[in-house]
């Protein structure tokens, strides 16, 4: 008689990572289930694990895909695992403006903190800079407060500027009298 020996099963798991945008690609791993006796990773050959994530990638999920690997003793399964892709962090803060008592509002401006890859202000959307300084205004600080703004791939922090009013230069001159 004979004994046929037939191969295990032998399932081999993408691990799921995790990386904000603009990040290198990490160093993708697998899990595997399915070991008979001592064996370890190390009867394996032939692994790679691939995605399509770069990072240009926008934020999102992207699939790690296990592949080519073969184990004398092994039938394999492979399971895809992912990259979950979050938000970077983007500063936008409002620009400091001075003027003087009595002067129209200035045109505000931001400033940005936090753009990966080539990336500008053209990827933002809906930015309102506003402020309650008016011609009118007394001397002080006024508050620029920037808003509203949303980028597919960032996390928006608002922080916020000021218009500092300053006094207006007035000039008294006595009326000459006869």
């Amino acid at each position: 008689g004979k004994v046929t020996v037939n191969k295990a099963a032998l399932t081999i798991t993408a691990e799921d990572k995790s990386v904000t945008y603009g990040d290198e690609a990490p160093t993708y791993t697998a899990s595997y289930d399915g070991w008979k006796n001592s064996d370890n990773e190390e009867v394996v050959s032939g692994l790679t694990l691939t995605s399509e994530y770069a990072p240009t990638s926008s934020v999102g999920e992207y699939a790690i895909i296990p592949s080519g690997a073969t184990a004398t003793n092994y039938d394999i399964t492979f399971v895809n695992g992912k990259v979950t892709v979050g938000k970077a962090a983007l500063t936008i803060t409002a620009d400091n403006k001075s003027v003087e008592y009595g002067d129209e509002a200035p045109t505000y401006t931001a400033s940005y903190e936090g753009w990966k890859n080539s990336d500008d202000a053209s990827v933002v959307s809906g930015l309102t800079l506003t402020s309650e300084y008016a011609p009118t205004s007394d001397v002080g600080d006024y508050a620029i407060v920037p808003a509203n703004a949303t980028a597919t791939n960032y996390a928006i922090s608002f922080v916020n500027g000021k218009v500092t009013v300053n006094k207006a230069a007035l000039t008294i001159t006595a009326e000459d009298k006869s």
